[in-house]
């Protein structure tokens, strides 16, 4: 492989990388912020995870999931709310099939 060769072999890995490498953030107004302040308030994670906004999708599936760890500590209301924002922020696969508990939205209502 000469020279040419492999720098097409080097750029190919390059650009998968940043292919993959790309996180979508959560918009500054969702209403997923407003639980996980509550969260945060309850000492159910670090203070330190919301100082930098916006949070990328994984990072609140992260605090989420620490959220859900804390079941008792939450109102009925709130532990709904964790469960259909896990529901909403849930990554399924290619031909896999949403289980029951996860609630995916095409739309949001707010009052």
């Amino acid at each position: 492989m000469g020279k040419p060769g492999t720098i097409t072999l080097f750029l190919l890995f390059v650009c998968a990388a940043f292919a993959r490498s790309q996180f979508v953030s959560v918009p500054i107004d969702h209403q997923v912020y407003p639980l996980l302040v509550k969260g945060e308030t309850l000492g159910m994670f670090d203070s330190y995870s919301l100082r930098v906004l916006p949070l990328t999708r994984h990072e609140v599936v992260l605090l989420l999931k620490s959220m859900k760890q804390h079941t008792p500590i939450l109102s009925s209301a709130d532990a709904e709310l964790v469960d259909q924002m896990l529901g909403e922020f849930a990554e399924l696969k290619v031909g896999d099939f949403a289980v029951p508990e996860n609630e995916i939205h095409a739309y949001r209502y707010e009052e």
